[in-house]
C-alpha cells in the first residue's frame, strides 16, 4: 500500500470514494505520474513537478490543481468555493469527471510548456 491508499482509506466513505475517482482520472488522464505526499497532501508528481493533489476535511474535498488551472476555468468553477490553486467541493455537489478532466489537463499543459 501506498501513503496515497493509505489516506484514502483513513478519509472512510464516502469521501474515499470521491478522491478514489480523482486519482483514476488523473491516472488515465498521465500514466505516468508518481503518487506522492506533496505539501503536505496526497497527490501526484508529473516530470519532477507537483501535478495534483487532494484532500478530504470534516466538511468539504479539495483538489490542488494549482493557479493556472484554477484561473483559466474559474468561469465554469462557480458551482464550488475556489482560491488561487484549490477548489473546494462537496459528496453532494462533486466536480463532474469532465470538468476534472479538463483541469487536469489544463495543469498537464501548463507543466508541458515550461519544460
Amino acid at each position: 500500500m501506498t501513503v496515497v491508499d493509505d489516506y484514502i482509506i483513513s478519509a472512510g466513505e464516502p469521501a474515499g470514494s470521491a478522491l478514489e475517482v480523482i486519482r483514476e482520472v488523473v491516472k488515465q488522464i498521465e500514466p505516468s505520474v508518481v503518487e506522492a505526499m506533496v505539501y503536505g497532501v496526497p497527490g501526484f508528481k508529473y516530470k519532477g513537478k507537483f501535478f495534483v493533489g487532494f484532500a478530504a476535511h470534516e466538511h468539504f474535498l479539495s483538489l490542488y490543481p494549482g493557479g493556472t488551472a484554477v484561473g483559466v476555468l474559474k468561469n465554469k468553477l462557480k458551482k464550488f468555493e475556489i482560491s488561487k490553486g484549490a477548489i473546494r467541493f462537496t459528496i453532494d455537489n462533486q466536480i463532474p469527471e469532465s470538468l476534472l478532466r479538463e483541469i487536469i489537463k489544463v495543469r498537464q499543459d501548463e507543466i508541458n510548456a515550461k519544460l
